[in-house]
Formats: structure tokens, C-alpha cells, sequence
């Protein structure tokens, strides 16, 4: 399909924020979790 790791993170991100959690916790799963991971995706 041609996705790259910029679209594969932003799903991501939307599918947390759509995610049946409070918004404190969505948050943090997306700061402490996801963005940290992707980030190091990117430098591998």
C-alpha cells in the first residue's frame, strides 16, 4: 500500500485516542509508550 512509519504512527495515535480510557491515560499510553517506541523505530 505504500504506508510509511509517519502513517503507521499516526493510526496509531487515532486509535488511542479513540480508545474507551480516560484521557489522562490515553495520553500517557500515547506520550510514554507509542511515540517513544516509534521514535526508536526510526533510528534503527
Amino acid at each position: 500500500f505504500g504506508w510509511t512509519l509517519d502513517d503507521f504512527q499516526w493510526i496509531t495515535v487515532n486509535s488511542v485516542k479513540s480508545a474507551f480510557a480516560h484521557f489522562e491515560d490515553r495520553l500517557r499510553i500515547i506520550n510514554e509508550v507509542v511515540k517513544p517506541r516509534y521514535a526508536a523505530l526510526r533510528t534503527n
